[in-house]
């Protein structure tokens, strides 16, 4: 780390945490205490559920995370692709694979 702002972006670390709604509320207060660090990384998370308990307590919240954490985030929905929009995603692999 140079100690710069902004951070250098070879810096960056990105973790991806799939099935968010699965953890515990230990790991959401680790991960809540690793956030607040002058390391900490970009975390993205990924969940497929609605109003969920959040484990480890008896109280329920969206994709199952603490609202301490859930005020942190920045919620990005996923939709499907269209047939139109999944031809064009291989179009264009396939034309970067084909220059490499």
């Amino acid at each position: 780390m140079n100690g710069t702002w902004p951070r250098d972006p070879s810096d960056e670390k990105v973790l991806f945490i799939d099935e968010v709604h699965m953890l515990d509320i230990e790991c959401f207060s680790f991960l809540n205490r690793a956030l607040e660090g002058e390391l900490a990384p970009l975390v993205v998370m990924a969940s497929n559920r609605g109003i969920t308990r959040i484990r480890g307590t008896k109280y329920k919240s969206p994709h199952g995370i603490p609202a301490d954490l859930l005020d942190r985030m920045l919620i990005i929905s996923t939709k499907t692709y269209e047939e139109a929009e999944t031809k064009e995603i291989v179009r264009i692999r396939w034309v970067m694979m084909a220059k490499s």
